[in-house]
C-alpha cells in the first residue's frame, strides 16, 4: 500500500501478528521490518519499535539481499537497548551460516533520546506500554521560514538585507509524522506531542465492542479508546494500522464509520494492507 500524505509518500503493509513496516523514501527511512520486503534496502536508517516476529523477523533477508546487491552503504538499525547484544549474536550466527558478512550498525534506543539521521531529520524515542519493551518514534524537521517582520519585503529588499548580514529566515522544527504501534492508549495520554504530528501513525488492533478486554490483556489499543479522545486529534491524518486478522476490511470500515465521529473520519486512513 502507498499513500501521498502532504509531502510525504508513505509506502507499508499492517496486518496484526502478520507483518509490519512503513517506509518514507525520499528520507530512506524505515520504521520495523515485518518480513523483509526489497523495498527496505535503499533505507540507510531503520528504527524497530520492537522484537516481536511481525516487526522485525525480516532483518536478515534485508541485510543479506543488500550485501547480495552490493548496497553502497551500512544499514543502521535502531532498536531497544535491552536486545541489541541479543540481535547482534544472531546476525553473527546467520553471517556463519550464510557465509557472507552484512554491512550494519546496530544502535540501541532508550527514552527520550535523540537520533540525528540527516543534518535537517531528527527522530525522538518514547518508551511505549507493551508486553515487552516497545518504543514509538517521532520525526522532526528542521525548516526555514520567513520571520513576520520580512514577509511583506520583495525579493531585492530581501537581497539587500542579506548582503547586509541581516538573516532572512528563522529555523523552527516541525513534527513530520509519529509512529506508535503496539502499546496501550496510555502513551498517547503520556506524549501528548503525538497529536500535534503531521501524520500520526496509530495502531489499532482490536476493533468489536467486546473484545476490549483483549485489548487490555495483551497491550493494543482498541477502537473505542481512539474515539473516546477524538477531539485530541490535530493531526493532518491519522493512519490506524495493525488491524487484527479477524476483522475483514469491510467490517472495519464499517466499525470507523459507525463509532468514529465525522470530524475524524475525514483525516483517517485505514491501513488494511
Amino acid at each position: 500500500m502507498k499513500k501521498q500524505l502532504n509531502e510525504i509518500v508513505l509506502e507499508g503493509k499492517s496486518r496484526a501478528a502478520e507483518q509490519t513496516y512503513f517506509r518514507l523514501p525520499q528520507f530512506q527511512l524505515g520504521f520495523d521490518v515485518g518480513k523483509g520486503p526489497s523495498s527496505l534496502i535503499s533505507c540507510k536508517d531503520i528504527f524497530l519499535s520492537h522484537l516481536h516476529a511481525d516487526h522485525c523477523a525480516g532483518i536478515r533477508s534485508i541485510l543479506s539481499e543488500r550485501k547480495l546487491r552490493q548496497s553502497s552503504h551500512p544499514l543502521r538499525i535502531y532498536l531497544p537497548l535491552y536486545a541489541k547484544e541479543k540481535l547482534d549474536s544472531i546476525l553473527q550466527l546467520w553471517q556463519e551460516l550464510d557465509r557472507r558478512e552484512y554491512d550494519y550498525q546496530l544502535i540501541g534506543v532508550e527514552h527520550g533520546k535523540d537520533f540525528w539521521i540527516r543534518p535537517h531529520l531528527r527522530v525522538r524515542a518514547f518508551s511505549l506500554y507493551h508486553r515487552i519493551p516497545t518504543f514509538g518514534y517521532t520525526l522532526y524537521q528542521k525548516k526555514q521560514t520567513l520571520p513576520p517582520l520580512h514577509r511583506s519585503k520583495s525579493q531585492q529588499e530581501l537581497l539587500q538585507l542579506q548582503q547586509e548580514g541581516v538573516p532572512n529566515f528563522q529555523t523552527h522544527e516541525v513534527p513530520l509524522l509519529s509512529y506508535f504501534t503496539d502499546t496501550t492508549i496510555q502513551a498517547l495520554e503520556e506524549y501528548p506531542h503525538v497529536f500535534q504530528s503531521s501524520i500520526l501513525i496509530l495502531e489499532c488492533t482490536f476493533w468489536e465492542a467486546d473484545h476490549h478486554k483483549f485489548a487490555e490483556k495483551t497491550g493494543h489499543i482498541h477502537l473505542q479508546d481512539i474515539a473516546q479522545r477524538a477531539s485530541s486529534f490535530q493531526n493532518d491524518y491519522l493512519v490506524l494500522i495493525h488491524v487484527s486478522l479477524r476483522y475483514s476490511p469491510k467490517r472495519v470500515r464499517a466499525l470507523a464509520k459507525e463509532i468514529l465521529p465525522p470530524t475524524l473520519q475525514k483525516k483517517l486512513i485505514l491501513w488494511l494492507e
